[in-house]
């Protein structure tokens, strides 16, 4: 069984650490016709990193990998939505969004889990 909305979010309130949503910038022109990417974007965000669970496996249709993590990304502070692609420096590590579900049972979103690899 998943974690209740009640309780992730008192998990990222309590145990939440400071992370950081890196977001490839616009690309820049080249000069010559082409482009090249441009410079990553830092958005500050909480989260609380977990594993996920064995009903989370089997109902993954295989696209959860072993070394996945499911990260509860806080709506508190967050100004942009997460995406699959942004990379998530948590810490040292830096994995980056697989899949991103919002967690909003009444319509109203309470926080972001994403699936990070």
């Amino acid at each position: 069984m998943g974690l209740t909305p009640e309780t992730a979010i008192r998990l990222i309130q309590r145990h939440g650490q400071p992370a950081e949503i890196l977001r490839q910038g616009p690309p820049i022109s080249d000069g010559g016709g082409g482009s090249t990417p441009g410079p990553s974007v830092s958005y500050p965000a909480r989260v609380f990193v977990a594993s996920f669970d064995l009903s989370d496996m089997q109902s993954g249709a295989g696209i959860i990998e072993a070394d996945d993590r499911k990260v509860l990304v806080s709506i508190e502070g967050l100004t942009i939505t997460p995406e699959p692609g942004d990379v998530l420096r948590i810490g040292g590590a830096e994995p980056r969004a697989i899949r991103v579900s919002p967690v909003a049972p009444d319509g109203t979103v309470l926080f972001w889990s994403v699936q990070t690899r």
